[in-house]
């Protein structure tokens, strides 16, 4: 279950529970690198600086979902709950930086399938436009954002993504050549290599950080919060447990 409001009126009652499962999905903004204007490393900075998640998390989603600021959810390996030197919220900033750029113009992408997308599209839209950005709305069905993935056809994109493993999930939004990458950097391409190649899971959490950090310093994306998946349980059920959004129900009775 995924309706907020639905959550919210199960949550104040007293017949049910809402269990939340630990997220393996983020949120996040997909920058295209390869062409203007966001292969400029100032405009993805003014975007950055722009972006309130915080807002986004509390006034459209009742606090449910969790900030974060790397390509990773608490449920996944090698989850990085702060990333040292990513830019957070800052108004000023933002303005300035589109000042320096003589002004900045955008294209969003969202998708047309609920109306989630789209809400959350005219949020960011409205933040970005407080620090003086020019912000146009495309919602696209989601076969055709994967054909203008493989074009390069696109600015940026309000997207989720996610997985339980790193060295799974992360190379198709951030390795050169990855089905929906908007990003050509060896840096990141030689760590992703050494992330699956290391047997332990010390050294490969050292690796994954490295790649936040440089997706961070590079403002590649930029990362708006984890999304769990939620359970609605009568109050007479034992036995389920919120460590999987499986549920094994012959571990599973009722009183």
């Amino acid at each position: 279950m995924t309706t907020i409001p639905l959550l919210q009126q199960v949550r104040a009652g007293k017949q049910y529970s809402v269990v939340a499962s630990p997220a393996t999905t983020y949120e996040f903004l997909r920058f295209n690198t390869f062409s203007p204007p966001f292969n400029n490393i100032v405009a993805r900075e003014a975007i950055a600086y722009a972006t309130n998640s915080k807002s986004l998390i509390t006034n459209l989603y009742d606090n449910f979902y969790k900030p974060v600021e790397s390509p990773s959810a608490p449920g996944e390996l090698f989850y990085e709950a702060t990333v040292p030197g990513a830019r957070t919220y800052n108004l000023a900033k933002a303005t300035a930086l589109v000042q320096q750029l003589g002004g900045l113009s955008v294209q969003l992408t969202t998708f047309s399938n609920t109306e989630y997308w789209t809400q959350e599209a005219s949020a960011l839209a409205s933040q970005w436009e407080a620090a003086g950005i020019k912000v146009t709305i495309i919602v696209n069905s989601l076969a055709t954002t994967l054909v203008e993935d493989l074009n390069h056809n696109y600015q940026v994109t309000d997207i989720n993504w996610g997985g339980v493993d790193n060295g799974i999930q992360l190379p198709n939004f951030w390795e050169t050549g990855g089905h929906s990458s908007g990003v050509n950097d060896p840096v990141i391409d030689g760590l992703l290599n050494q992330g699956v190649q290391f047997a332990s899971p010390a050294t490969r959490a050292k690796v994954f950080l490295e790649i936040a950090e440089r997706i961070s310093k590079e403002q590649y994306g930029v990362f708006l919060y984890s999304k769990s998946t939620f359970s609605i349980i009568t109050k007479n059920v034992e036995g389920y447990t919120n460590a999987s959004p499986e549920i094994h129900y012959e571990s599973v009775w009722m009183k």
